[in-house]
């Protein structure tokens, strides 16, 4: 991962307050990713296997219930998505995909 991207993922909430150490210690094991245009990153209902941070791109999020789709929401960088499925290891209550590259 670039020393740029670190340092805008550092200005996230999540990480802006985490001690430098353990912060280094999370890049040293991150990576980044690029995805083309509408590819499914996550399916509602699995579980979280990642932390999903969005650096380029955007992400469409959308859940499927009764047969029918719709759009809860599009997520720009730089920003997480999907967090408390990774956090509380939780199924994951919406599906998200690229809608560009990202």
């Amino acid at each position: 991962m670039h020393e740029d991207e670190k340092s805008r993922l550092r200005r996230l909430p999540l990480f802006r307050e985490m001690m430098t150490p353990t912060f280094d210690n999370l890049m040293e094991i991150a990576y980044a990713q690029t995805f083309p245009e509408q590819l499914e990153l996550i399916r509602q209902g699995d579980y979280a296997d990642f932390l999903h941070v969005i650096v380029e791109g955007s992400v469409e999020l959308y859940a499927t219930w009764n047969g029918r789709s719709t759009v809860m929401g599009v997520v720009s960088p730089v920003s997480t998505f999907i967090l408390a499925a990774c956090v509380c290891d939780e199924a994951y209550l919406m599906s998200a995909r690229t809608l560009e590259r990202s």
